[in-house]
């Protein structure tokens, strides 16, 4: 009598998010320990190391995406191109926005987060978010497109944040209208909370170096975005031809309106392990995740380095093993691309900025997407 074989575990993986490449890039252990993986997503990924890169010229958008189809196709998984509008958890199906049902054994969220738009907008037509990243590409043409057609007359932007993606934002439009051989006019309002998390001393060397290049930061906060300009509390308008919105990053919206147990913010609460603490099917990593008790910066860093525990614990929870915990880092190398090929790195109380600090960016963002590259 024929020994009946077991049905494959149904591993889904929703997205491509940094915490999700490991396993893109290791799936023949799936296959290997029984598993099969299918991949759902709705495009290339766009790695966001690079995003400002593109924006300041540095780099074409080809140079920071990573074909996540052909990746997955390689290490032997099935892809499905589309976007997921809804989690049954009880039924464990995955509902696509076209309809289609995906079901799962496992399911695994690695769907980032989008930009938090914290200003009012009434002109959509000129107004950029950082998320998606592709907006940084479009806002590049549109830049380009304004310096050929004024010649010395100045091209206006501006960026409307405090962190540091609005800075890197700033500095690369600048970059890029001064390359191209535009007048650039670029006003960072970035609040009275300018990259707080970073020491004194390197604010002033920021601001310093801001001030030599023409950008000009308000320690103000922005009211809206109209027609005729952005409103700052008792100040005349400031006219725009681009405004950048980099007010801040909140978690996809898909695990708090599917009902999943969530946090404030709508993030998929998770233990150690990266496991739902709603339902052990469910696992996740990067900036659609909590981690309960010990939330995290919105980060790749983090989300790297989940990558590998997250892998691990889905091959495991399939087979019935023993399951890993992540513990985030304490420090970790931060890099800002300030344009110009200059760089502002920080690692705990330690920095240094300068073209070196730029070189080592471009160094491990190449060898990033070099790694995942099909």
């Amino acid at each position: 009598m024929m020994e009946e074989r077991k049905a494959p575990t149904r591993i889904v993986l929703l997205g491509a998010g940094h915490a999700h490449h490991y396993a893109l890039a290791h799936l023949q252990e799936y296959a290997d320990s029984g598993c099969a993986v299918t991949v759902i997503v709705d495009g290339p990924f766009w790695y966001s190391g690079m995003a400002t890169g593109i924006l300041g010229g540095c780099y074409a958008p080809e140079d920071a995406q990573i074909d996540v189809a052909s990746l997955t196709i390689r290490g032997g998984g099935n892809v499905i191109s589309g976007r997921a509008s809804a989690i049954d958890a009880q039924r464990q199906v995955v509902h696509l926005g076209d309809g289609r049902v995906v079901p799962y054994d496992l399911l695994s969220l690695g769907i980032g987060s989008q930009a938090q738009i914290d200003v009012p907008q009434s002109d959509l037509t000129r107004s950029f978010a950082v998320k998606p990243l592709a907006r940084l590409w479009d806002l590049r043409c549109l830049l380009e497109q304004l310096v050929a057609e004024r010649g010395s007359e100045p091209v206006r932007v501006v960026v409307i944040g405090g962190g540091a993606s609005a800075c890197e934002a700033a500095a690369n439009a600048h970059a890029l209208i001064s390359s191209r051989g535009g007048c650039a006019k670029v006003i960072l309002i970035a609040g009275q909370d300018w990259l707080m998390d970073l020491p004194a001393r390197v604010r002033r060397r920021l601001a310093a170096d801001f001030a030599r290049r023409g950008l000009r930061v308000e320690h103000e906060q922005a009211l809206g975005c109209t027609a005729e300009g952005v409103a700052m509390s008792g100040r005349p308008a400031i006219p725009y031809d681009a405004v950048v919105i980099a007010t801040g990053l909140q978690p996809s919206p898909l695990a708090d309106t599917s009902g999943l147990l969530v946090d404030e913010q709508g993030a998929l609460l998770v233990d150690d392990r990266l496991r739902s603490l709603g339902d052990p099917r469910i696992f996740g990593g990067g900036d659609c995740i909590t981690i309960a008790g010990h939330p995290l910066p919105r980060l790749g860093v983090f989300a790297v380095r989940q990558g590998p525990v997250l892998h691990h614990n889905l091959i495991a929870a399939a087979s019935g093993a023993g399951l890993r915990s992540y513990g985030p880092q304490r420090r970790w190398l931060s890099i800002l691309n300030l344009g110009e090929r200059m760089g502002l790195a920080t690692w705990g109380p330690f920095s240094w900025y300068g073209h070196g600090a730029w070189l080592l960016k471009d160094r491990i963002d190449r060898a990033f997407i070099r790694r995942y590259r099909a």
